[in-house]
């Protein structure tokens, strides 16, 4: 996955000094563009101007861009259920998941959480060697609002073996 947005999203501005490899020999050699409608009123004849802009370059960027997801990937929570009422689930990344993943520190320009309709609140601790170095969080999450939200943040680093413990609330009817 490159991007992902849902309604609220801003878009995404990747910074002029980072950019995504697309070619056959190496990076993307294609991609997909895969569009999912939320049409819970099941109005009919709408009409959506959704699209992307892509913008190619031979000069390679310095830095490559990229999305690294954390969480609950394929929406199974992990075989459990979200039973009635409020709830927690956590979802951790280990040192060896940042260590068998980055290669070097990584910058993060931008995090955005995704929940859906029954999600209450979300966040994200990041640690290292065991002391948590930074929290964001979303407390008040409307998914009829906004399907994904951005906490308020400067640009920060992963390095390997950082670890991230992400909490989702949900208010399962």
């Amino acid at each position: 996955m490159i991007w992902g947005w849902t309604k609220g999203s801003s878009p995404l501005i990747i910074p002029k000094q980072a950019g995504i490899p697309i070619s056959k020999n190496g990076g993307f050699a294609s991609f997909c563009l895969s569009v999912h409608f939320h049409n819970p009123s099941h109005l009919h004849d709408l009409v959506t101007n959704s699209g992307i802009r892509v913008y190619y370059t031979s000069n390679l960027r310095p830095y490559t861009a990229s999305v690294f997801v954390l969480g609950d990937v394929f929406n199974t929570n992990q075989g459990r259920f979200l039973g009635q009422g409020i709830s927690k689930h956590t979802f951790s990344c280990s040192e060896y998941c940042t260590e068998s993943t980055f290669l070097h520190d990584v910058v993060v320009y931008r995090e955005y959480y995704h929940m859906h309709g029954q999600g209450l609140r979300i966040s994200n601790t990041q640690r290292r060697k065991g002391v948590p170095i930074r929290t964001r969080a979303i407390d008040f999450f409307d998914f009829n609002r906004a399907g994904a939200l951005s906490p308020p943040q400067q640009p920060f680093v992963i390095k390997g073996r950082d670890t991230f413990q992400l909490s989702c609330y949900y208010n399962a009817r």
